[in-house]
């Protein structure tokens, strides 16, 4: 009987696609967040793509069209700092229904206007075409950057780096939960949504940990990073040791976590949606960098055919980030989105919180960031500090004062083939 794609997952898919299609000698295809194709010039083209899916993305009741517009170019232009590269154009292709409104595509507009004006990327081109019922957008980034060192791969991770992050994990997932638990919109609460709808891709940074040679392996932070750390181990033939304690959590997160009775680690480990970069680099090098970073772990050689992530301090199995087509057993499509088995949304009131499926009330329909007992326990946030940016006694290296004082800027995105 013929495999389903949900049995066989969204990475199993792009596994079989990569196996169809080599990339050519000296190119860099399927496998890492963008494509690298040498020019005669001295520089490198990077190519990305990622399609956006009202439905399984974004729910239209909730999300603002210039916030959907934001976080469209947002998502893309952070596949480009993810290899240290420099964005030069995006091209937009839209699918829209018929009840779109002018009021609609100008906002959206707007909002990817001015994400990319932010880091001076104009857009090309594109297509547009009607849809039945659902919006689509899917959007295509080049960017560039100079052939010597080149971009940065997943595969460079070494024995002995260290990991780091640029910031604070959790506050997507935590906006995420946040919206559809129906909480009220405080302060705190409506930041972490802010930094769901709009996230910064990290340019600069990216950029300029290309620079140091002592920086072997980058991408960003989108699917989480259980998952995300998963990909640089084993495209590096690597193992890591990751101290949960050494995570950064935002004060709103953990104000948020402790009034909900939420977990922050877990959201941080599992959520995913962040876009801060996630690097490994020698010691030495990390000493040395005037990035913003908070240093969560090491790389450690390969004890297995697999690898293998050791979460120091967790009291049990750690959740493992999205992997889109798979969803979950009880019908939890990527992003916490509640669907039927067919994958279907069913009518709700986002103010209100999310109603069990009619149809599927056998299955127990759970949150993305739960965890069954079957497959995993919670992870413990004992010995952290509410009080500070960082958990007890970690501070962010190089932090400057705006982004102590929690000013940090702040997604859906498929998995690159």
């Amino acid at each position: 009987m013929p495999q389903q794609l949900s049995q066989l997952g969204e990475f199993g898919l792009i596994a079989q696609i990569r196996e169809r299609f080599r990339a050519p000698e000296g190119v860099t295809g399927i496998g890492d967040d963008c494509a690298i194709l040498p020019q005669n010039t001295g520089r490198d083209t990077l190519v990305s793509t990622d399609m956006l899916i009202e439905g399984t993305h974004f729910l239209r009741r909730d999300i603002s069209p210039y916030d959907l517009g934001w976080k469209s170019a947002a998502v893309n232009i952070s596949d480009i700092a993810a290899m240290g590269g420099h964005p030069t154009a995006t091209f937009l292709s839209l699918a829209l229904p018929g009840n779109v409104t002018t009021e609609w595509t100008d906002e959206f507009l707007r909002g990817y206007a001015e994400l990319s004006d932010r880091f001076g990327v104009p857009l090309l081109g594109g297509d547009t075409t009607a849809s039945p019922d659902r919006i689509c957008i899917n959007v295509t980034v080049l960017g560039e950057c100079p052939s010597v060192r080149g971009a940065l791969r997943r595969d460079g991770a070494k024995k002995g780096d260290v990991i780091c992050v640029t910031g604070t994990l959790g506050d997507s997932a935590g906006g995420l939960k946040a919206i559809f638990k129906g909480l009220r919109r405080d302060a705190d609460v409506q930041r972490l949504i802010e930094r769901h709808y709009r996230p910064v891709p990290r340019v600069p940074e990216g950029e300029e940990l290309r620079l140091n040679l002592g920086v072997n392996a980058m991408m960003d932070l989108s699917d989480g990073l259980a998952s995300d750390l998963q990909h640089i181990l084993d495209a590096s033939g690597m193992d890591a040791e990751i101290d949960l304690a050494a995570i950064p959590l935002s004060l709103a997160l953990k104000h948020v976590c402790a009034s909900q009775g939420w977990d922050p680690v877990q959201l941080a480990v599992s959520g995913g949606e962040d876009y801060e970069l996630l690097f490994t680099c020698t010691p030495q090098a990390e000493a040395l960098l005037s990035v913003p970073h908070f240093v969560i772990g090491k790389i450690t050689d390969r004890t297995r055919g697999t690898a293998r992530i050791t979460w120091r301090g967790a009291q049990g199995p750690v959740a493992p980030g999205f992997d889109q087509r798979r969803g979950n057993k009880t019908g939890v499509h990527k992003n916490g989105h509640w669907c039927n088995k067919s994958g279907h949304l069913p009518p709700q009131n986002p103010r209100k919180g999310p109603k069990t499926p009619t149809g599927v009330q056998k299955y127990r329909v759970e949150w993305l960031f739960s965890v069954r007992l079957s497959q995993a326990a919670s992870i413990s946030s004992t010995g952290y500090s509410w009080q500070g940016l960082a958990p007890d006694g970690q501070n962010a290296k190089s932090l400057p004062a705006s982004r102590r004082s929690m000013a940090l800027e702040s997604g859906t995105e498929n998995r690159h083939l």
